[in-house]
């Protein structure tokens, strides 16, 4: 009688073992588990954050017995919001979880809403994780999934204004182009050299574009000549004047070319 109670005795502290074995198994384990939240930064819209938890369990993990509940935890300065956990549970336990193999592992996941406080922009979002097989429990740690919250339809002020400001546009813009033309001393026709110059070639360029842009309009040109003040001053006076002749013929030219009349 004494033997058969001797293996009594045995049998249930063997089983007691194996029970506390299962669940330290589980925490030693528990960096095994895997651990997604989409979107991956919480948003705000309508005043409410939606968002999905996932966890992946690899295989040999999940005890048979145990029942594991993971609460997901939003902490902000001043406090923290629970919301309603997910509950698994092994092939042999007799709850009515989701079930997660030991052998293959599992996956499972928790699609939830919660009202956005103002707190919780500078938030952090956990996984809390404890399992029990029947009265015995074990914290399986804390898993951070995110941090914060975008709150961009905050940031949106729906309070349409009317804004006055002074009218800068300018329906005519004046435009000038200056050119010279040099002459070699006391001499008064235009070298052909001086014709190749790009101020030059920016002149014609000008009036062609005056000419071809209906936007465009020649109000004006301008010829001033002049010549050294060095000599005499009559000999000078009439030098400027024929230079002014000279290049007023080459305007002239370039106007025709550019199809513009002279009025």
């Amino acid at each position: 009688m004494r033997n058969i109670k001797n293996i009594a005795i045995f049998i249930l502290a063997a089983a007691v073992l194996s029970s506390c074995g299962g669940l330290n198994k589980m925490v030693k384990d528990s960096a095994l588990v895997d651990y997604n939240v989409t979107p991956e930064v919480l948003e705000m819209h309508g005043g409410e954050v939606d968002m999905t938890i996932d966890v992946n369990y690899p295989a040999k993990y999940f005890n048979k017995k145990a029942v594991v509940t993971l609460t997901p935890v939003i902490r902000y300065e001043g406090g923290e919001t629970t919301l309603d956990p997910l509950v698994l549970q092994g092939e042999d336990a007799t709850d009515n979880y989701k079930l997660i193999s030991y052998d293959g592992g599992g996956k499972a996941s928790l699609s939830t809403t919660f009202t956005y406080e103002d707190a919780m922009k500078m938030s952090e979002l956990y996984y809390n994780v404890t399992a029990a097989i029947k009265d015995k429990t074990a914290d399986l740690g804390e898993v951070k999934l995110a941090d914060g919250i975008v709150v961009t339809p905050l940031l949106v002020q729906n309070n349409p204004k009317v804004i006055d400001f002074d009218n800068h546009f300018k329906q005519i813009v004046p435009e000038s182009y200056e050119a010279d033309i040099k002459y070699v001393i006391n001499r008064a026709d235009v070298r052909r050299s001086e014709m190749k110059k790009d101020e030059i070639g920016g002149l014609n360029e000008t009036l062609q574009a005056a000419n071809e842009n209906e936007r465009l309009e020649l109000k004006g040109i301008e010829i001033s000549a002049y010549a050294s003040p060095d000599g005499e001053l009559d000999l000078n006076t009439k030098l400027a004047d024929k230079r002014q002749v000279t290049a007023n013929k080459y305007l002239a030219g370039q106007l025709k070319k550019a199809d513009i009349e002279v009025a």
